[in-house]
């Protein structure tokens, strides 16, 4: 009985560190707007700091000052669950405008507009897979590609 108390704490010891470990399985398969959401609620809580616009075609890059925060706020609204996409690995298209958007919390956020009408949202730090929408479904007024072609001061003067 002496030998089995002496025993016990050796046994229960690794029983209690098995127990208390927990295996996690990487939730950003399962959430398919994990990064539009974050960036929806970022946009409800911080400001933006800065707003830049990439026109990758030309590879011109534009500090936007006066970036029509409402719009750009109703524009990403849009971006939905109803609108996602789901491409395959092949998908290399590349995209017209990219915009960045930084917080006052320092979130990046990197939102690359397609001229077919497709919108990818990804953090800047690029962890984890970009998000597709698509945005047929969303009025002209709020569609993004317009946004961008609204703000870039080549083609709006």
């Amino acid at each position: 009985m002496k030998k089995l108390m002496k025993l016990l704490p050796f046994l229960l010891f690794p029983i209690l560190l098995m127990t208390s470990c927990t295996f996690e399985i990487n939730k950003d398969v399962q959430d398919p707007c994990k990064y539009i959401d974050k960036l929806k609620s970022e946009l409800d809580t911080s400001k933006i700091s800065s707003l830049e616009l990439l026109e990758v075609k030309f590879n011109r890059n534009f500090l936007i000052d006066d970036y029509k925060n409402e719009m750009l706020n109703n524009s990403i609204d849009y971006l939905c669950i109803d609108n996602i996409e789901n491409l395959d690995d092949t998908f290399n298209e590349t995209p017209t405008y990219k915009l960045f958007i930084t917080f006052d919390s320092n979130e990046k956020f990197v939102i690359e507009v397609f001229k077919n009408g497709l919108v990818s949202v990804f953090p800047w730090d690029g962890k984890g897979n970009k998000e597709y929408f698509s945005s047929a479904n969303i009025p002209e007024g709020y569609n993004l590609y317009n946004y961008c072609e609204f703000i870039n001061p080549k083609t709006y003067k």
